[in-house]
């Protein structure tokens, strides 16, 4: 069977403002693109952006044009410190921090570049709370992402992120690079899913110089302390000879033209994500929903149900929306509502064996139902007869009786609680299940112990993507 044509976007970090020749770098970037009729995604901070006009860099500005622009934050998530920001603060003061700081970026880009921000990329993507920040302000697509891969594109935190395979051309000049690539590229190629999507991304500054050697950021240490007023040095030790950098291009180009050769299609990363964008029903019938708690109440993550996904969040409101109308009505909705709920964004503790009462569990299920359309986000902890329990806790319990509901079994006068697992299977696979969340260059006795601890709540809003038919 012939193999599916590969579809690839070609992006570029677009962050060095500081460094001589840069912006020569990407001139040459857009025009090796251009030639090809390819459209790359370049990913802006608003910091190079008023560089850009500082400068007056008005011809770098019109070519930069012509492709995909993305957002690659305001200042690199230095100012402020983005770990820090979701690390020290409650989620809705995090959010609230990072739209005021991030929405500056993206007016600025929009305003010197001409176009807007259409998807993002960070490496603090680790901390939904910035996922909840960048969607506020009118972008939900994710040019990169930490969670599992296995498809093409997933959801998580209400966000759609690319997790197809990255394919990286930033190594550093060595003998037979371009061969090496091209051996690389064919392996990679094979691992290839029936998807047959991945990202080739690549630092325009890495053809200047080697980065693990000496780098823009390394000599300008941005996460430990910004100063907007400070003067930034210039990497030096580790520049590269003229014949060294026209060599690298060489190797770029020949690899582009290498994938072009086999057949590749080289899309921005907006058009691949575009099948991707599937619309889910308003409201589920009943009849379908009583299907889904079945698979729900046996597998505690994501559900397929008739060609469609839904995350246990998804899952978790619509039952509660369900219990809460039988008690107001008496009987079962026809209908229900999918809502696009967030996972809990506060930290969970696990509660203990009891006995509630059916009228104590109808109050706090009206009060739960009305947070969740209020927050968007079911809530990290119950009260149910001065009692706390994690929606974990209840998953089962509830399911049990939904069941008795959807069936017309008279039901009891009051449910047991047993301590349940807190967070979905997937929270307990990699990189979910990290306790902490730190590199050398972050400020010292960072940890991102909470960052992981939210990230593992939103399991509840993980599910991967198909492509629409």
């Amino acid at each position: 069977m012939e193999k599916t044509i590969i579809q690839a976007a070609i992006s570029f970090a677009t962050e060095d403002f500081v460094t001589p020749g840069h912006d020569e770098v990407i001139m040459r970037i857009c025009s090796i693109l251009e030639r090809r009729g390819i459209q790359g995604s370049f990913h802006l901070t608003g910091e190079f952006a008023r560089y850009l006009r500082r400068e007056n860099r008005h011809e770098l500005i019109k070519v930069l044009r012509k492709h995909e622009i993305g957002y690659h934050s305001n200042t690199h998530g230095c100012l402020p410190f983005i770990g820090d920001v979701c690390e020290n603060n409650n989620w809705n003061d995090a959010v609230a921090v990072l739209m005021e700081q991030e929405s500056r970026g993206i007016m600025d880009i929009t305003e010197i570049i001409g176009k807007r921000p259409v998807y993002y990329v960070l490496e603090f993507l680790k901390a939904p709370q910035l996922i909840t920040a960048i969607k506020k302000l009118g972008i939900d697509l994710f040019g990169i992402a930490f969670q599992p891969g296995g498809q093409a594109f997933t959801n998580y935190c209400g966000g759609l992120h690319l997790t197809a395979p990255l394919f990286g051309v930033e190594s550093p000049p060595e003998i037979d690079r371009l061969d090496g690539m091209k051996q690389r590229f064919d392996e990679f190629y094979n691992s290839l899913g029936r998807e047959n999507i991945f990202k080739i991304f690549n630092h325009p500054y890495k053809f200047l110089y080697d980065n693990q050697v000496e780098a823009w950021h390394s000599v300008n240490p941005f996460y430990v302390g910004y100063d907007i007023h400070q003067d930034f040095k210039a990497p030096q030790k580790s520049l590269y000879s003229e014949n060294t950098v026209n060599q690298l291009f060489k190797d770029f180009t020949g690899l582009i033209d290498y994938v072009l050769d086999k057949g590749g299609r080289f899309k921005t990363t907006s058009e691949l994500a575009a099948p991707y964008r599937v619309k889910y029903p308003d409201y589920v019938e009943i009849a379908r929903f009583t299907e889904l708690a079945a698979e729900f109440e046996k597998k505690f993550d994501w559900i397929e149900n008739r060609n469609e996904r839904f995350c246990p969040a998804e899952i978790f409101g619509m039952l509660v929306y369900a219990l809460n109308r039988y008690f107001i009505n008496g009987v079962l909705p026809e209908k229900i509502p999918l809502r696009k709920l967030l996972g809990p964004t506060a930290i969970m503790k696990q509660g203990r064996k009891a006995e509630i009462s059916l009228r104590g569990l109808q109050s706090s299920l009206r009060h739960c139902d009305a947070e969740m359309d209020f927050e968007g986000s079911i809530p990290h902890a119950l009260e149910l007869c001065g009692k706390y329990f994690t929606p974990g806790d209840l998953r089962l319990p509830l399911l049990k009786l939904f069941g008795q509901m959807s069936r017309g079994i008279t039901i009891d006068k009051a449910i047991t609680i047993y301590p349940g697992q807190i967070n979905p299977d997937i929270s307990s696979k990699s990189p979910f299940c990290d306790n902490t969340w730190n590199r050398d260059i972050y400020p010292r006795g960072f940890s991102g112990h909470n960052i992981c601890a939210m990230a593992a709540n939103q399991g509840w809003t993980f599910k991967p993507l198909k492509i629409k038919q």
